[in-house]
């Protein structure tokens, strides 16, 4: 019995042990740019779209968020169906992904996801609180295999109207007080002395770690150095995480970069 007893007492310190071990994750961000939007016949998208998949396959990122994909078609070339789960609105009718959210299969199973319109009304289609282009809020309620840890990751692509930004910092801050374990990877279009950046901090830690760089580092649009040009955020409302490296992709193609932003690599530790 006492023999029993204490083969009890070590698989229950070992299982606690194996729930409570840390977890690393590593999470990328990056605008891609659309197919329609340069203004430079060296920027086309047919030059450019080698680079993007390969720097999105050589980041090797468990969470991977993307915006400004135009068309399905893109996000299967972007992205490895056989290593990742992707996840964007689409209908019978429609697909639209200048939001798109992946994951990768062997460190994740999908448990629920849906979306919000980013306007008065999120659960219908429409055009802001301030008519623009329609923006999208990803969510995916996800486990780790590993650990058996729940989160819910959120992507997406704020619009750069004040208004729409004001209502789009405003819903995500509100999802980020009501729920634990939020990861939001998105271009928000707000850099940390704007009122939309400052309401996404009241609830979501900035997983940042700030250095002196200069306008290579930065949107085309949005500022001369970093951290203050930072427009594309990896946040969370876990308390106990840690960055243990923070990366600005500066990789080219013919001497330019493949997209107006700049793609950003987070590689965290999570800890019980």
């Amino acid at each position: 019995m006492k023999v029993f007893l204490f083969s009890l007492c070590m698989f229950s310190i070992c299982a606690k042990k194996v729930l409570a071990q840390d977890m690393e994750l590593s999470l990328l961000t990056f605008n891609t740019m659309c197919e329609f939007c340069h203004k430079n016949d060296a920027d086309k998208f047919i030059k450019r779209k080698a680079k993007i998949k390969e720097i999105i396959k050589d980041s090797d990122a468990d969470i991977i968020s993307l915006q400004e994909v135009i068309r399905s078609s893109q996000v299967e070339y972007f992205i490895d169906s056989d290593k990742y789960y992707t996840f964007y609105y689409q209908n019978s009718l429609i697909s639209y992904p200048d939001a798109v959210l992946a994951i990768k299969k062997k460190e994740f199973i999908v448990l629920d996801k849906g979306h919000y319109w980013l306007g008065e009304d999120t659960t219908e289609f429409n055009f802001g609180w301030k008519w623009a282009m329609p923006r999208i809020l990803l969510w995916m309620k996800v486990r780790h295999n590993q650990t058996k840890k729940e989160f819910t990751i959120l992507g997406s692509h704020f619009d750069n109207r004040l208004e729409n930004l004001k209502g789009a910092s405003e819903l995500v801050s509100k999802i980020a007080a009501e729920s634990t374990n939020i990861i939001f990877l998105a271009d928000t279009n707000s850099t940390y002395e704007m009122d939309s950046y400052k309401e996404l901090k009241k609830n979501l830690k900035d997983l940042a770690k700030d250095f002196e760089g200069g306008r290579e580092y930065c949107y085309l649009k949005k500022g001369k150095k970093f951290p203050s040009c930072r427009v594309d955020h990896i946040m969370t409302n876990i308390t106990e995480v840690e960055t243990l490296e923070y990366q600005v992709i500066l990789d080219k193609v013919n001497e330019r970069f493949p997209s107006d932003h700049r793609p950003i690599m987070a590689k965290i530790k999570i800890t019980d």
